[in-house]
């Protein structure tokens, strides 16, 4: 697996390096990656309404038997618009979270804000012949 990091306030981190912008695996248990917004600047997103928040990183998986899906965490109120986002190991773009408000009042996303996991799986392919 090969990482790219696409922003300079993200980076990598080992297990329970905890901080902002660092991913990583907040405790050995832990099955995702937690995933922060790599933004610049404060993004609204008003009641109803979904944006697309980069992640700042992009994932290579040299293994097409792996796929990374980007999940909401339960501490977290954001909602993924798509509920699970996969994402194949042939992708290389940036990951970028589509996040719904679905509250009635502006949601507001910082800079640095926990957005999401990154969960690895590995998949059957079957032949559908």
């Amino acid at each position: 697996m090969e990482v790219k990091l696409l922003h300079h306030s993200i980076r990598l981190g080992g297990v329970g390096e905890t901080a902002p912008g660092v991913v990583c695996r907040a405790i050995p248990g832990s099955a995702g990656y937690d995933v922060y917004a790599a933004l610049d600047a404060l993004v609204v997103i008003p009641p109803g309404k979904t944006k697309l928040i980069p992640l700042g990183i992009a994932i290579w998986l040299d293994d097409p038997n792996w796929v990374l899906h980007l999940m909401p965490r339960s501490k977290n109120p954001l909602k993924l618009a798509n509920t699970i986002g996969v994402i194949d190991s042939d992708y290389q773009g940036q990951i970028l979270a589509s996040v719904l408000n679905a509250s009635e009042r502006d949601l507001a996303i910082n800079p640095l804000d926990k957005v999401g996991q990154l969960v690895m799986l590995r998949i059957a392919i079957p032949d559908l012949t």
